[in-house]
């Protein structure tokens, strides 16, 4: 990439502050409990746990989309110098995505908690499940969907130079990126229920996987032994007493 300009450092600052306060959030902020099975659709235990979410979603994926960030900056924005403040709705957009992303994920967390499938820490509750959910994550991996979403995560640069103008371009940018990335990485994170939603060492094993996915040179080679990896884990978990 050569030297960093100016322009480049600040975005560069800009999304390391935000990868370091989310995991400073992770490490000082517990996990929400709920007091019972029953609790679990309480407000109250909803809202912290959509938090939680969604701030683990923002430290896990800011590292992986900070170079398509800085590349829509710099293509969009190269003749203008200085911090810009639409490349900060072209983020926002993208984050808004995964907000709607970690709604979904706290229900889902919620349901399977009320129904004895998880515990209260986000683990799943027995191995055939483990199996099941690794079996869900292989197969994906391996899917038509899976590919064109990595492909658009992975080459950004013809997506983002087809979308020069229209009212509010750099929010509507953003929020396309974020759902072919939640396309492309929102199967992995249903390895948080394997190994624990609040496990901040899987977590991070998690966003190592995203990150290998997105920057590997040939990111299929990448995506195709995770899959090999998922599938190899739930044989494992499968077979088990």
């Amino acid at each position: 990439m050569g030297v960093l300009r100016r322009q480049d450092r600040i975005v560069v600052a800009a999304l390391l502050l935000i990868t370091a306060l989310g995991w400073l959030y992770l490490v000082a902020v517990p996990m929400p409990m709920p007091a019972g099975v029953n609790d679990v659709w309480s407000p109250a235990y909803l809202l912290f746990s959509l938090a939680m979410w969604f701030v683990m979603m923002v430290a896990m994926m800011t590292p992986s989309v900070a170079p398509v960030v800085l590349l829509y900056d710099r293509v969009m924005h190269r003749d203008q110098p200085g911090w810009h403040p639409r490349t900060l709705a072209f983020l926002l957009g993208y984050f808004v995505v995964w907000a709607g992303f970690s709604a979904a994920a706290t229900l889902a967390q919620a349901a399977l908690i009320r129904a004895g499938l998880i515990d209260a820490m986000g683990v799943v509750g027995t191995r055939r499940l483990a199996a099941v959910l690794l079996l869900a994550i292989a197969l994906y991996q391996w899917s038509a969907a899976k590919t064109a979403c990595l492909d658009r995560c992975h080459s950004p640069l013809g997506f983002i130079v087809g979308r020069r103008s229209g009212p509010l371009r750099d929010l509507r940018a953003g929020l396309a990126h974020g759902a072919w990335c939640v396309g492309c990485c929102g199967g992995l994170m249903l390895l948080l229920f394997v190994g624990g939603v609040m496990n901040l060492v899987w977590v991070a094993a998690i966003t190592v996987a995203v990150a290998i996915e997105k920057f590997a040179p040939q990111p299929q080679r990448a995506r195709t032994a995770i899959g090999i990896g998922a599938l190899l884990a739930a044989v494992w978990f499968g077979l088990m007493p």
